[in-house]
C-alpha cells in the first residue's frame, strides 16, 4: 500500500508539473503573439504612410492635440491637401483623412497609439516614433524615415 502511494503522489507531481509547463507555455505564445500583431500593425502604418508620401510634394507637421500626437498634413504641387494621417483622441488610434476636405477613412490599425511624433525637411519625412500598446499591454516601438520624391529640389 506504500508503494501505492509513492506512485501516486510522484505521479500526481509529474502530471501538476506537465501542466503547469503547459499553462506557461500558452501564456508566452499568446503574449508573443499579439506582441508580433502590434509589430505587424505599425509596420502595416509605416508601408501606407511611406506609399502615400511617395505623392506628396511637400508635408506639414502639426503639434494637434499635443506634441505627442502629431498630425501630418500632405500636399501636392498646387498646394492642394492630398491626406493627413491624425491621431484621434476619441479612439487613440491614427486615422487617414483624404482630399482637401479631409474626409476621415477611419483607422488604420486596430492597436492604441500612445505617442505619434513626426518631423520634416524638404524632401523628408522622420517617424520619429510610433509607440502602440498591444492588447497584453506591451509597448511596441518603430521609427522611420521616408521620401516625398514630388518635392522639389532646394
Amino acid at each position: 500500500m506504500t508503494e501505492l502511494t509513492v506512485v501516486i503522489v510522484l505521479a500526481g507531481l509529474v502530471t501538476i508539473g506537465l501542466v503547469t509547463f503547459y499553462f506557461n507555455s500558452q501564456a508566452t505564445w499568446i503574449d508573443g503573439s499579439t506582441q508580433a500583431m502590434t509589430q505587424r500593425e505599425g509596420t502595416g502604418l509605416v508601408e501606407i504612410m511611406a506609399d502615400t508620401i511617395r505623392f506628396a510634394t511637400s508635408a506639414e507637421v502639426n503639434n494637434s492635440p499635443d506634441p505627442l500626437h502629431q498630425q501630418l498634413i500632405l500636399r501636392d504641387q498646387y498646394d492642394v491637401v492630398i491626406g493627413q494621417f491624425v491621431w484621434n483622441s476619441s479612439d487613440s488610434l491614427i486615422h487617414y483623412a483624404f482630399g482637401p476636405t479631409a474626409i476621415d477613412q477611419g483607422p488604420l490599425m486596430t492597436s492604441k497609439v500612445t505617442r505619434f511624433q513626426l518631423d520634416k525637411d524638404n524632401k523628408l519625412v522622420y517617424l520619429r516614433l510610433l509607440e502602440l500598446r498591444s492588447a497584453n499591454d506591451q509597448l511596441v516601438r518603430t521609427s522611420s524615415t521616408m521620401a516625398m520624391l514630388n518635392a522639389p529640389i532646394p
